[in-house]
């Protein structure tokens, strides 16, 4: 798609202006955070009072903790810092994007969505380390200023990974396709065709529309052995659907949490610390301390419930087994109301997951309220925090798990995509690392090549797509079909005889 890997390096760094303008107001948030994690509510009302006494706020920073030259020496050179060390992995940005195969993907909306994925996520491991570091140093006699994850503390680690996923997003948008390799969305592209293919032949127009879509070969349900997977591959399945359902949770609850827990928490702070302004009538850092078994009870509790979530799909397809004969059509339909009307299969294992991961997470809030109640550490943060639970956050779990297996339930079983179909983009490599020169001796690429290949089920199958009909892929992809080599990538649907060279 790129010469080389040095034009991808060179757009990637001309767009990462605006990335780098976001990392440095990231840093400069998480640095308040940190700073206002203290005390929240001390904070607040100190800096009001420097309003009338401008020298207040020495006595403010070092009552908290902070030398006034070393604060404002922090945030004068941590945020660029920070900034810094974030481009410096631009190079592994470049790495993980050019080295991604466009054939892979099934479609160009797919690809496209990865590509800005793998550009962005290497930019927020420093921010992301860093709020791990200062919530593992609460934890020790090492940190200088969180001396313990009281309320406030909490407060400022969840609008922190807010200000984290908000970061994230926006990056995601700069670092996109559109901007790095010049190629038109998805719905651009289909857009453009469909106006400017009204007089081409529809057998084109099906083979200009296979470059963004091709047909997922991955049948539900699959065959009975793939069901009754032993350990290892039960592990396999287990942590991709760890994988795709903690993805949706970032969609379906952390929007939802993080905001919630931010203002549960300022609110804890805010009334511990005005309870002790009026109790004693002095001016001094007040901070809200969780029970320890707060921390004894729910790191367990929610490592528990992390692997029934990850059991919950394999689970849910083995009480969806009676409603196997009921499968009028095993193919992959595009979208999920056409899957719905011929799959009942699939769609009992959608609803079941949701359904169990719902059910598990509401178990867990109900052990863990009865174990805070029984060791008398439940306080009124507790039961608000049960209140959120039920109403909000457990239903909303189960949501973003039945949604991940609507999008990913092949994924879970199957394995990429790519393994067993190719999408029939000209283009085998984002940009290769010495440039195309090299490669031009070792295999003729793009159009030229299939143009060599004069295959009549191509043809067939274009005419077919282009009348609305998808191609019938039969058991070529069950374990019960014989094949040479089960790791192969057949080039035609039905012509499984011939596959490409290794590249």
């Amino acid at each position: 798609m790129l010469p080389s890997r040095r034009v991808l390096a060179a757009r990637m760094l001309r767009a990462a202006w605006l990335p780098a303008l976001i990392l440095l107001i990231l840093w400069y948030l998480l640095l308040t955070c940190y700073v206002m994690g203290t005390s929240p509510t001390f904070w607040t009302l100190g800096l009001l009072s420097i309003l009338f006494e401008p020298g207040y706020f020495a006595m403010l920073a070092r009552a908290v903790g902070f030398s006034p030259s070393t604060l404002g020496l922090a945030y004068l050179l941590l945020p660029v810092l920070g900034t810094l060390v974030s481009l410096a992995l631009l190079p592994v940005s470049v790495h993980r994007v050019a080295t991604m195969d466009p054939r892979a993907h099934l479609t160009e909306e797919d690809f496209q969505r990865c590509l800005a994925r793998r550009a962005a996520a290497p930019l927020m491991i420093p921010p992301l380390a860093a709020i791990v570091l200062v919530t593992v140093l609460a934890l020790t006699p090492l940190s200088p200023h969180w001396q313990s994850l009281s309320a406030g503390v909490l407060a400022a680690l969840s609008a922190g990974l807010l200000w984290c996923l908000l970061a994230w997003l926006a990056m995601r948008g700069r670092l996109s396709a559109t901007q790095l390799l010049e190629v038109p969305s998805p719905a651009a592209q289909l857009g453009i065709w469909d106006r400017s293919t009204r007089t081409v032949p529809a057998a084109e127009r099906a083979q200009r529309l296979a470059v963004l879509v091709t047909q997922d070969r991955r049948h539900l349900p699959p065959v009975p052995a793939r069901l009754e997977p032993g350990p290892a591959e039960l592990l396999v399945h287990a942590a991709r659907s760890l994988r795709w359902i903690a993805g949706a949770a970032l969609y379906w609850v952390a929007p939802v949490a993080l905001p919630l827990s931010w203002i549960i928490f300022t609110v804890q702070d805010l009334v511990v610390v005005i309870h002790r302004l009026t109790s004693t009538q002095t001016f001094t850092v007040a901070r809200a301390e969780q029970p320890w078994q707060v921390f004894a009870f729910g790191v367990p509790l929610l490592l528990v419930l992390v692997g029934l979530v990850a059991l919950t799909p394999h689970l849910a397809m083995l009480l969806a087994a009676g409603t196997r004969d009921a499968v009028t059509d095993e193919r992959t339909y595009p979208t999920w109301e056409e899957r719905a009307a011929r799959n009942p299969w699939e769609v009992r294992v959608v609803n079941l997951t949701g359904v169990l991961v719902s059910l598990q997470a509401l178990l867990i809030t109900a052990v863990y309220t009865v174990l805070l109640l029984a060791a008398g550490a439940m306080s009124t943060v507790g039961w608000v925090w049960a209140a959120v639970d039920v109403l909000l956050l457990v239903p909303l779990l189960g949501l973003g798990a039945s949604w991940a297996m609507r999008r990913r339930l092949r994924d879970v079983l199957y394995g990429p995509a790519g393994r067993y179909v190719r999408r029939r983009t000209p283009f085998l490599l984002v940009a290769p690392e010495g440039g195309i020169a090299p490669l031009r001796h070792v295999a003729p690429a793009g159009p030229a090549r299939h143009a060599s290949h004069a295959d009549p089920y191509r043809a067939a199958d274009a005419e077919a797509i282009s009348q609305g009909i998808l191609p019938d892929f039969g058991a070529a992809a069950d374990e019960e079909s014989p094949r040479e080599d089960p790791h192969r990538i057949p080039d035609t649907e039905t012509g499984l005889h011939r596959h490409d060279p290794p590249r």
